[in-house]
């Protein structure tokens, strides 16, 4: 009897698990190209998107979910980081062919109050950056 019970309530919870459909949630917004990082800006309401094949960053309006004119930068962007005052937003561009022999591997630094850039050059290709809480970034290289 109590194997019968067991294995009647084995096959309920098995029914009911496969009928389980997973979560869903947020909102697919199609870019046109493969994004490698996210950097939000609340205040200003901006989604910035490293859009490495484009050579771009997309902007997505955060109440619209619409995606803004791009910021054309340097080609692969990989990576990024927004200053605590959001003012800078700092770009790394991995290129790195299979010859081994980085050939363009740099940073660019957006100023997003005055629009400007500047380019940073690096010896070896970047991988990951960081601002600090002194508005200093962090970059690691191979």
């Amino acid at each position: 009897m109590f194997r019968k019970l067991l294995w009647a309530t084995l096959g309920i919870a098995a029914a009911s698990i496969g009928a389980a459909q997973p979560a869903t949630f947020g909102i697919r917004v199609p870019i046109g190209g493969e994004a490698t990082d996210l950097a939000v800006d609340q205040p200003r309401g901006v989604l910035y998107i490293a859009d490495f094949t484009a050579s771009r960053i997309d902007r997505m309006n955060l109440a619209t979910f619409e995606l803004e004119s791009p910021i054309q930068v340097d080609p692969h962007p990989v990576a990024m980081s927004l200053s605590p005052d959001r003012r800078w937003l700092l770009v790394a561009h991995y290129d790195n062919p299979q010859t081994g022999t980085p050939t363009n591997n740099h940073l660019t630094l957006l100023d997003l109050v005055l629009g400007t850039r500047r380019t940073l050059a690096l010896n070896e290709p970047p991988l990951a950056l960081s601002f600090g809480a002194d508005n200093q970034a962090f970059v690691v290289t191979t």
